[in-house]
């Protein structure tokens, strides 16, 4: 009995072998098949892709040889436009080398112009202090000449009176002739002089005795005159005798603002000084005169007056003026130095 179930079990056993190794058969075939599948459409594939990648091959063969002659057209380009740049260079050196040559033949030239305007301006400021100098002179003179005046109006005068005198006297003569009595008396002479001191005198002689005599104040000495400036305004004239003085804006083309500015004025008796307004110009080339307080009616329209109380007078003789900015910085001065004549 226990062989039949021995054989029971080695046939079921077998049965069970047989349908696992069919299975096995089974699956094992199916993935060959599928592998084969896989490989045969990869391989279909594969002569797909090699036959575009052949035509891609010669396509990029094509353009490469394309290529390489455009490299080479590109370079021969670049080789031209890397001459042309050299010369370019080259040229530009030149440039600027001949440049520099010029601005150094300019920067010469420039300072022997710089030197010849110094020199006329040296010549220039000597000629207006020598103009200066000449109409201070002449104002000497005209004081001189005034002075002169007014003395030989003294001596017609005095003349006159003697003249009235001496008919008097002569009046009284006849008188006394008709009366039996006679007397002799000469008559006045007069004699004037005029000294080169500037003054005149008067002398009168005879019978009567009587004499006068006049001098200037005036002296015909001379008037030495320094002058200088920081800025393009100047002292043009200044009154000798303390009336006025007169500013000139040098500037050809530019308004000089004097707001704040002051004038002051040190002589032998004290010191004037003058203050301008807010806000006051003088423009190019324009002069302006400042006339002091005890002057005013010699002013006219576009003239200046001081203050009675900083500047009655600019005062006579010996001092200096100086233009002071707002902030009392010296910007030009005007000396004046008398020295009597010898």
């Amino acid at each position: 009995m226990w062989k039949s179930e021995f054989k029971d079990c080695i046939q079921a056993i077998q049965a069970e072998y047989n349908d696992q190794l069919a299975k096995m058969t089974e699956s094992t075939e199916r993935r060959c098949q599928e592998r084969i599948s896989s490989m045969e459409n990869a391989f279909r594939r594969d002569n797909t892709d090699s036959s575009i990648t052949k035509t891609e091959n010669k396509t990029l063969k094509s353009q490469l040889g394309d290529n390489k002659g455009r490299m080479a057209d590109l370079q021969r380009e670049n080789d031209r436009l890397r001459k042309e740049l050299e010369d370019l260079q080259n040229r530009l050196d030149d440039e600027c080398r001949q440049c520099e040559e010029d601005k150094d033949t300019l920067r010469m030239q420039l300072q022997a112009l710089e030197a010849d305007l110094a020199e006329v301006m040296h010549d220039l400021e000597g000629m207006k202090s020598h103009n200066l100098d000449l109409e201070l002179e002449i104002a000497c003179y005209r004081k001189l000449l005034e002075g002169e005046e007014n003395s030989m109006k003294r001596i017609i005068e005095d003349q006159a009176k003697l003249q009235s005198e001496g008919g008097a006297q002569l009046a009284g003569i006849i008188a006394g002739g008709r009366g039996g009595s006679s007397s002799q008396t000469s008559k006045p002479t007069i004699m004037s002089s005029y000294s080169r001191s500037g003054g005149m005198s008067m002398s009168g002689g005879g019978g009567g005795g009587m004499s006068s005599m006049s001098s200037m104040s005036e002296s015909t000495g001379m008037v030495k005159v320094s002058k200088s400036s920081k800025c393009a305004v100047t002292f043009a004239e200044v009154a000798q005798d303390g009336s006025f003085v007169r500013l000139e804006n040098g500037s050809p083309s530019k308004d000089f603002d004097l707001s704040k500015w002051s004038i002051t004025r040190r002589h032998p008796r004290g010191t004037s000084s003058f203050e301008f307004p807010d806000n006051f110009k003088l423009t190019p080339k324009q002069s302006l005169r400042i006339f002091a307080y005890s002057f005013s009616d010699d002013a006219k329209s576009g003239d200046l007056i001081a203050d009675k109380a900083s500047c009655n007078s600019w005062g006579t003789g010996n001092g200096e003026y100086t233009l002071l900015d707002d902030k009392a910085n010296e910007k030009a001065t005007s000396k004046l130095e008398y020295a009597a004549a010898r």
